[in-house]
């Protein structure tokens, strides 16, 4: 632990070396990787923080492609690091006081004497040429005397370490009694000669004219104009990075790049502007001044042009908006009326569907009633028919006459049947009463009703079904008239010599009821109105019986009364199954 104090001499004297030689460009040559930190203050159109701590700006731009140079030419994977600095003056005194050698600058900074005595400088990329302006308020004088009296009962603006500072005191040499104040910004300089009257500042010349492109109110004055060596990038004094930046800066590549950087962003108009005023030192003070007025005069011209467009352009978007709006109120016109027509058209729709209903209601009624009433007279006709059978006797000829009003009588009987059922059924208030029923036997019964009709056609009839009792709660009445106008059905459209199966699926929340046979069929066009009232269908009895075109509607009405659902599957020639489902348990006995 002696000795600990002299360590500490020894780190404190060569530690500052060793930082020197960490980030020194002779290292990085020969590491083939090494790292930069650029110091900058905002200062349009330079160097500037935008939104999200974006940087963007000629120097910026500049930089970025020095470091492209290094990697690509100097075969030295370079890395880059810009630090935003609080001022200008601070932005400067970090690099002219670092004690690393991988500290740069950019700032527009102008080469002057007496910062090429603290900084080293890269060569200029740009020649440095400042303008004097004014407020809006404060006229363009033709006369330099005129031109002191006013700016000595104003105030100018000046960033402190700048080279506007340096003006400002080469001009108070001129005009003893000149006011200054200390502004922290280049860009709040020009915002505030802008916006208040009775001030003056410095500008640099690609700064004045973007802003005049921009239509910025302002006055220049033609007089202490200032140009200087140029603007060029700094680096402390005992840097050997100059080295790569002086390569960069004698590139082939370099005029193009730096001419593509300023275009970016002065456009090709204002830098040509640029470049003629500073290109050549030996140009006049009234050249560089005819060249600044046409200049000024062009981009006044054009921000009129500008004005006129966009005038013409609030003019269009009123015309347009105008028009949008008289269009929204005739849309909305038209959907109110719209609106108020399909509200009433709802309301006749209403209205007429309701009479339809009470129509078909009234109808409804009237065929049952007429139902109803034709059943006694039909009875009647019967009755003296069977006593007529009794009491004459009758040859062939005229007994098989009796036999054809026996058939007309019986048909009609079904007619009127069916017609009463099916009023019945649609009666929204009419409730079917429910009962267990064991499903194997009664359609064992329901079969052998059928067998009389069957046989007459040569059709099998077969019950296909499990050997668990299945129990379902239902209405045996309306389950038997289902089932009959089905199986009726398969009997009356098949053709002889066919089978007729009735089959019985019992599963675990469902009862399943299907009557297929082999008979003609439907078509398509049939399948689509099977279940309507009064419909005939392509299909015909086989044998002549007669069809009331009642059938189907009634087994599908009867089937959804007793909660259940009636589907067909049938191909025209290809027979027919119909199904009837009902929700319930199967139940075993």
């Amino acid at each position: 632990m002696k000795y600990w104090w002299l360590f500490c001499i020894f780190w404190g004297v060569w530690q500052p070396c060793i930082a020197q030689y960490d980030y020194a460009w002779k290292k990085a040559k020969r590491d083939m990787k090494g790292h930069i930190v650029v110091h900058y203050y905002d200062n349009y159109p330079f160097v500037s923080t935008i939104a999200n701590h974006k940087i963007e700006g000629i120097e910026y731009d500049l930089m970025l492609a020095f470091v492209k140079f290094v990697n690509e030419n100097l075969q030295v994977e370079l890395s880059c690091e810009f630090r935003r600095a609080n001022t200008f003056q601070e932005s400067y005194n970090r690099v002219k006081g670092s004690p690393r050698k991988n500290d740069f600058g950019i700032c527009s900074f102008s080469i002057t004497e007496q910062r090429e005595r603290e900084v080293l400088f890269s060569p200029p990329y740009m020649a440095d040429y400042e303008l004097l302006i004014t407020s809006k308020n404060i006229p363009s004088f033709s006369d330099k005397n005129e031109c002191n009296q006013a700016l000595a009962n104003i105030k100018g603006l000046f960033v402190e370490g700048s080279t506007f500072q340096e003006n400002m005191t080469a001009l108070r040499s001129v005009i003893p009694q000149l006011k200054t104040e200390i502004s922290p910004s280049n860009q709040d300089i020009r915002k505030r000669v802008e916006e208040e009257d009775n001030l003056f500042a410095y500008v640099e010349l690609p700064a004045y004219l973007l802003d005049m492109k921009k239509g910025t109110k302002i006055t220049r004055q033609k007089f202490y104009k200032v140009g200087r060596k140029g603007y060029g990038v700094i680096l402390p004094k005992q840097s050997d990075w100059i080295e790569p930046m002086q390569a960069f800066f004698a590139s082939k590549n370099y005029p193009n790049i730096i001419q593509d950087i300023l275009k970016k962003h002065f456009g090709n108009d204002v830098n040509e502007t640029i470049q003629k005023i500073i290109r050549d030192s030996t140009n006049s003070d009234l050249g560089k001044e005819i060249l600044l007025l046409n200049k000024e005069k062009e981009l006044q011209s054009a921000e009129l042009s500008k004005k006129e467009i966009q005038l013409k352009q609030q003019t269009f978007q009123r015309n347009v908006l105008f028009l949008g709006v008289l269009a929204l109120g005739l849309l909305v016109s038209f959907v109110f009326y719209n609106y108020i027509a399909k509200q009433r058209s709802n309301r006749l729709l209403a209205e007429a569907n309701k009479r339809w209903q009470d129509l078909n209601r009234e109808k409804d009624q009237l065929l049952n009633i007429v139902a109803h009433d034709l059943r006694s007279p039909v009875n009647r006709i019967k009755g003296l028919m069977e006593i007529m059978k009794i009491t004459n006797d009758w040859g062939e000829e005229q007994m098989q006459y009796c036999r054809m009003i026996d058939k007309a009588i019986q048909d009609s009987h079904q007619l009127i049947d069916d017609l009463l059922v099916i009023g019945r059924a649609e009666y929204e208030g009419e409730s079917l009463p429910t009962a267990p029923v064991e499903l194997q036997p009664y359609l064992q019964a329901l079969i052998e009703h059928f067998l009389p009709q069957a046989t007459a056609k040569n059709i099998q009839l077969h019950l296909i079904a499990p050997q668990e009792p299945i129990i379902l709660p239902t209405d045996e009445d309306t389950l038997s008239r289902i089932l009959g106008n089905l199986l009726s059905n398969a009997i009356k459209f098949s053709p002889t010599d066919k089978n007729v199966t009735l089959r019985l699926e019992g599963q675990a929340r469902q009862v399943r009821l299907s009557i297929e046979d082999e008979g003609q069929g439907f078509t398509i066009e049939d399948k689509a109105k099977v279940f309507q009232k009064f419909q005939k269908l392509t299909a015909r009895p086989t044998a002549g019986e007669s069809s009331t075109g009642l059938g189907l509607s009634i087994a599908k009405i009867l089937t959804e009364k007793l909660g259940g659902h009636i589907s067909l599957e049938s191909e025209w020639q290809k027979g027919s199954t119909f199904t009837l489902s009902f929700p319930t348990f199967a139940v075993s006995l």
